[in-house]
């Protein structure tokens, strides 16, 4: 049986002077195990507020470990290595997401399908990560996929 690792909740400042942003859910599809419709930050609205700045944000807890079903896989893959073996596939893969990793659920499975020729994809996670000596975005794409 597969487990699937959690990552933390999403950042809204995603960048490498902010270090607790790596690892952090960029979107998952619906189907992805122990996703939520909600939003990942909690939102108070208060009142008689001094800075200016009528919010406070509070951040959910990491995601837990999920197991998957024993006819499932799940696969993963940092966006820059999939550019690096595959420029052209990558490069028509990309092609079909409307707003990069943060795209619609179908788009997003149709880009896990079209780079690595998976027939039937049950769900895709997004995760931030940048590169700790250049500071580079590297999103990770996690896959969970029905073998043949």
């Amino acid at each position: 049986m597969v487990t699937i690792n959690p990552v933390g909740p999403r950042s809204y400042c995603r960048h490498y002077s902010n270090p607790d942003c790596q690892g952090t859910l960029i979107r998952q599809t619906a189907k992805w195990p122990g996703a939520s419709s909600s939003d990942e930050y909690e939102v108070y609205v208060l009142s008689g507020y001094q800075s200016g700045f009528p919010y406070e944000f509070h951040r959910k807890p990491k995601s837990i470990p999920q197991r998957l079903p024993a006819d499932l896989e799940a696969g993963s893959a940092y966006l820059d290595r999939m550019q690096e073996w595959d420029c052209a596939k990558y490069t028509r893969a990309m092609q079909l997401l409307s707003n990069g990793m943060d795209s619609p659920d179908d788009e997003l499975i149709a880009f896990v399908k079209e780079y690595f020729g998976i027939e039937v994809v049950v769900a895709v996670r997004t995760v931030f990560y940048f590169n700790a000596s250049n500071g580079y975005p590297c999103p990770r794409v996690d896959y969970i996929f029905k073998p043949k």
